[in-house]
């Protein structure tokens, strides 16, 4: 990584997506007047004269496995990017495939509360927030979202790494935002309840401020319905900072690899993170990055304080 430029704030990249969007909001307003010129109609009588209801209701994976196992087979990891402005700025994020999908006998008159169509066919919407869950997108300790996750009411089974004492952390439960946020105390439920102010500069934080509610984070960016929220979104892993997450993580895997993890005791830290082109790589550890040790971002740790896979306690 020598060479690469890392940001610890992201208030750069930021900037640069917000006149992204300008220049697109032009665009869009363009098209737009153009569309209202129109006078034909649409004939669509019902949201499944175009979309698949077996389509938009099928399982994207195997729904009894945990975040770990879809991260590992569906998604590529840690992914750098590089802004065209302003250079240079090299920012990693984690690729997160989209694994929701709708309920099978979803009515169609429900569609429109989220996929509203205006006149016809051609201003057919993006995704936006149902007026319920708008009204409570930003309220503490509210689960502004029940009837969006009920595709994950089933529990799910993952496993972390066989330990030299033949033990495998394992876990077993829902993965139902609002029950992970609240089941067990970390500092994501502080945000969840009350929001996230920074009071001194952290070279660990992008951010400085996250309102309550689940929009506090699903909306850290702009009002769009449904950003998945990423962890390296908020948390900064800049190996130039010498006591930063970064290098706490490479010291923590390091002193604990053999003991947690043999059966990859003689791969590279960095694996475990990140992908590369020689052989020393097993994709299925980068792939899963940060969900190698923690469970999900609505509860990065367990009720010990310890990623649920990466026990350093055991």
């Amino acid at each position: 990584m020598a060479g690469y430029t890392f940001t610890k704030n992201i208030k750069f990249y930021q900037g640069y997506r917000i006149l992204l969007l300008a220049m697109l909001a032009v665009v869009t307003v363009a098209n737009i007047g153009c569309q209202t010129t129109k006078t034909v109609q649409s004939n669509a009588v019902s949201c499944y004269d175009c979309h698949d209801p077996y389509l938009i209701s099928m399982s994207r994976s195997n729904e009894a496995l945990g975040i770990k196992e879809w991260m590992q087979t569906g998604s590529s990891g840690l992914v750098m990017i590089q802004p065209y402005s302003p250079p240079p700025l090299y920012l990693f994020i984690i690729e997160w495939p989209l694994r929701g999908r709708h309920p099978f006998d979803l009515n169609t008159n429900d569609c429109a509360q989220c996929h509203p169509i205006y006149n016809n066919i051609e201003n057919h919407s993006n995704s936006e927030y149902p007026a319920q869950a708008l009204r409570y997108l930003y309220s503490g300790g509210i689960n502004c979202a029940g009837n969006c996750h009920t595709w994950l009411e089933g529990d799910v089974q993952s496993a972390g790494f066989s330990s030299s004492t033949g033990t495998t952390p394992t876990y077993y439960g829902t993965l139902d935002p609002y029950t992970l946020l609240t089941s067990v105390q970390t500092a994501h439920t502080g945000i969840y309840l009350s929001g996230f102010r920074i009071t001194q500069d952290n070279p660990d934080l992008a951010i400085r401020h996250l309102s309550a509610g689940c929009g506090g984070c699903h909306n850290w960016d702009g009002p769009r319905h449904g950003h998945i929220a990423e962890c390296t979104d908020c948390h900064v892993f800049d190996p130039s900072v010498s006591n930063g997450l970064h290098q706490s993580h490479i010291n923590i895997i390091g002193a604990t690899q053999a003991r947690i993890d043999p059966a990859h005791a003689a791969l590279p830290v960095c694996a475990y993170c990140h992908g590369f082109s020689d052989t020393t790589t097993n994709r299925t550890l980068s792939n899963a990055s940060c969900y190698n040790c923690h469970l999900s971002g609505h509860q990065p740790m367990g009720a010990d304080g310890m990623p649920q896979f990466w026990d350093i306690k055991q």
